[in-house]
């Protein structure tokens, strides 16, 4: 196993970039990932990722630049069906500095996925891109 550190706002970070799978297996619910709402979540493909990895039993979240008190009603209503209780808002602010704890963010807007790149530990997957589904297979096999 090979163990980098990092600094990242402040804070001294270990993670694992590379696994001994014979000795150590991460399991699906200890990867987290993030979505964002308004033009992920809420649309047909970004239902159909999301009720897939659930299934498989990843922990989910939401993290959106909605302000928290503005009245949400629509995203509170698919946060409900979907059973997420995990919702995180930026209020406006850029995501990445709330995506401490996420392993992948999936995002429809390049220019957060780009600043997340930049500045966050989560790995980025744009959901319109042509090849979403295999960036993220990928992404999830380095778990």
């Amino acid at each position: 196993m090979v163990v980098y550190s990092s600094i990242h706002s402040g804070w001294v970070v270990l993670y694992k970039h590379e696994l001994d799978m014979e000795d150590e297996r991460i399991n699906k619910e200890d990867v987290n990932i993030s979505f964002d709402f308004d033009g992920t979540l809420n649309t047909k493909r970004g239902l159909e990722v999301f009720k897939k990895l659930k299934e498989e039993g990843y922990n989910l979240r939401v993290t959106t630049t909605r302000r928290e008190l503005d009245k949400n009603q629509d995203l509170w209503k698919l946060c409900d069906e979907l059973g997420i209780s995990n919702v995180v808002f930026t209020n406006l602010n850029h995501k990445w500095d709330y995506l401490y704890n996420s392993d992948i963010h999936i995002d429809n807007d390049p220019k957060e996925l780009k600043l997340i790149s930049q500045y966050a530990f989560a790995t980025p997957l744009l959901i319109t891109d042509e090849d979403f589904y295999d960036k993220l297979n990928k992404t999830l096999d380095g778990f």
